[in-house]
């Protein structure tokens, strides 16, 4: 883009039309494709921010002590010999 731009500043004529074209539509698609990933990574960032928002609002796991029956063991019922 930059020679037929100084082209047309030292002459006021556009010769190579084509290339100018060109140039035109590649730095629009560039620009176009750069704001697309500024949004994608902002809107990556601002989902990871609120997964771990929604992770702190949840309530901590509670530690099992060792020898500590759980709630799953206290509610199931103790299977003996005679069951089987």
């Amino acid at each position: 883009m930059a020679p037929v731009l100084v082209e047309y500043f030292s002459t006021g004529l556009v010769s190579r039309m084509p290339t100018w074209i060109l140039a035109t539509a590649l730095m629009m698609m560039s620009l176009l494709a750069f704001t697309a990933g500024l949004i994608l990574d902002s809107l990556a960032r601002s989902r990871a921010e609120q997964l771990r928002i929604h992770y702190l609002s949840l309530p901590a796991l509670a530690h099992a002590q060792p020898g500590s029956r759980t709630e799953r063991e206290k509610r199931k019922p103790a299977r003996t010999a005679d069951a089987a």
